[in-house]
């Protein structure tokens, strides 16, 4: 893949992320929304920045999100961790597509907001 590729698709999955806006999941109970936290960590983790392969297939993903969002009734994991300035609320929903299961991550800080943080291929 040529530098251009990337850009181009770099631009194309801040404006698809962003167009998603927010959808109502029923395992949770509330809207989830798509802002800034979850665009980042599509881009990179603490670790530092994804791979251009590991953003890419990401964004690949990204076309399930409101389904899985919008379709499954139960949560499949959670996780609560505390720092020094914020507590962390992680949500887990699962849903096979094409024979392969996809997990969206879900976070709250500080009891705000519901919005996507991750995705992957389990």
């Amino acid at each position: 893949m040529q530098e251009n590729d990337y850009q181009i698709s770099s631009n194309n999955i801040r404006k698809y992320y962003y167009s998603i806006g927010s959808v109502f999941s029923p395992a949770l109970k509330q809207i989830v929304i798509f802002n800034h936290y979850g665009l980042r960590h599509l881009f990179g983790n603490r670790n530092g920045v994804r791979s251009k392969k590991e953003i890419l297939h990401r964004y690949n993903l990204l076309k399930y999100t409101e389904i899985i969002l919008s379709n499954v009734k139960e949560i499949s994991g959670t996780r609560k961790l505390m720092g020094r300035k914020s507590i962390m609320e992680f949500f887990s929903i699962e849903r096979y597509i094409d024979d392969k299961k996809v997990r969206l991550i879900i976070r709250r800080l500080n009891k705000g907001v519901l919005h996507f943080y991750s995705i992957m291929n389990t």
